[in-house]
């Protein structure tokens, strides 16, 4: 998200594990609505999340990414 700087190789790898293991996790979470939303948008939305919850970093990753998505893009029943 930052096309004016270069990345080390070592900020690359972390940046494409991030967005593979939120694409990941995505792909699983069946209470979330996810479709069309960008992987991009997924990301920034679990670092907001992770941002605003420093009290739960404690909890696995998983499930926190789980949680962001659920909150930020909740399925809505059909009537």
């Amino acid at each position: 998200d930052e096309p004016s700087r270069e990345f080390t190789k070592q900020e690359v790898y972390y940046i494409g594990y991030c967005h593979g293991f939120v694409s990941g996790v995505a792909d699983t979470t069946q209470n979330a609505d996810l479709m069309g939303i960008q992987r991009g948008q997924m990301v920034r939305v679990v670092q907001k999340y992770l941002v605003g919850h420093p009290e739960k970093l404690s909890l696995t990753a998983l499930f926190l990414v789980r949680e962001a998505l659920v909150k930020a893009f909740p399925k809505v029943p059909k009537k």
